[in-house]
């Protein structure tokens, strides 16, 4: 790059420039995975080769369909198990007054808060939160948008995380299931949130 385009205090926007090597103090969104056409099984698990201590917050984008009229749930990973106690969760169905909540040691993160029907699917954007930290838990929001049946959508908006006795522990990695049958990954994205 010619020395022209670098002033003294500004670089000139109007001229193209190419970067090379690493760009430090961006921000932003690192992408770790992208998966797509994963067959269906009874649960799709992201485990600690992309949840680590290398970050501390995750950004996911989970695009899937269900074998059977089910609910979906989540449970988080933490040295290399799942946690079957200890959850907490808030939803809000956007259609009706409705709400699921469970605040005191459920055994797992509810994800829908009615059921989605296998003609249909669902698109689920979250936040993994504190996923290093052992003085607070680890959390999750996100937002849903299902195909309840053939022609109608609902959605849904819903907090869940950690809950008593597992404050303290990291998260290295996350399950999502169905109550029963199996669910197929349409595409799956994580990315890493950037320090």
């Amino acid at each position: 790059m010619p020395l022209s385009k670098i002033q003294s205090e500004s670089m000139n926007l109007s001229d193209n420039y190419a970067f090379t090597g690493n760009i430090s103090g961006a921000g932003g969104l690192v992408k770790l995975l992208t998966q797509s056409g994963v067959s269906a099984s009874s649960s799709y698990d992201i485990d600690s080769t992309y949840i680590n201590s290398t970050y501390d917050d995750y950004y996911f984008i989970l695009k899937g369909t269900l074998s059977a009229t089910v609910n979906l749930y989540a449970r988080f990973f933490t040295s290399g198990s799942v946690v079957t106690t200890d959850y907490g969760y808030c939803l809000a169905r956007m259609d009706e007054n409705a709400y699921y909540i469970d605040i005191d040691g459920a055994t797992e993160m509810r994800l829908f808060g009615g059921t989605v029907t296998s003609t249909g699917g669902f698109i689920i954007e979250g936040l993994i939160t504190n996923v290093n930290d052992t003085a607070l838990p680890t959390g999750m929001t996100y937002k849903v948008l299902k195909l309840y049946d053939t022609v109608n959508v609902r959605g849904e908006t819903g907090v869940a995380g950690q809950d008593g006795t597992k404050w303290g522990t990291t998260v290295n990695g996350i399950r999502f299931y169905g109550s029963s049958g199996n669910i197929a990954i349409n595409n799956f994205n994580l990315f890493g949130v950037a320090k």
